[in-house]
């Protein structure tokens, strides 16, 4: 969800209300900009929840190390 105006106008033509659209970024940069920007921001997301260390892996990691 942009803060485009005509980004509302386009969601009724195809039926979703803006309470239906699960990403509200905020972004008027431009449509093209801010779409790169999330793909970005969507990836690191991604990144950061499958390849994240648990807190208990940190810690069987300090003592094999020690």
């Amino acid at each position: 969800m942009s803060r485009e105006k005509a980004m509302i106008l386009a969601l009724s033509r195809v039926g979703i209300t803006p309470s239906q659209v699960p990403l509200h970024a905020h972004m008027a940069v431009g449509e093209g900009t801010g779409a790169l920007l999330m793909v970005q921001m969507l990836q690191a997301t991604y990144h950061a929840c499958m390849h994240m260390a648990s807190l208990d892996d940190m810690m069987a990691m300090d003592t094999i190390v020690k």
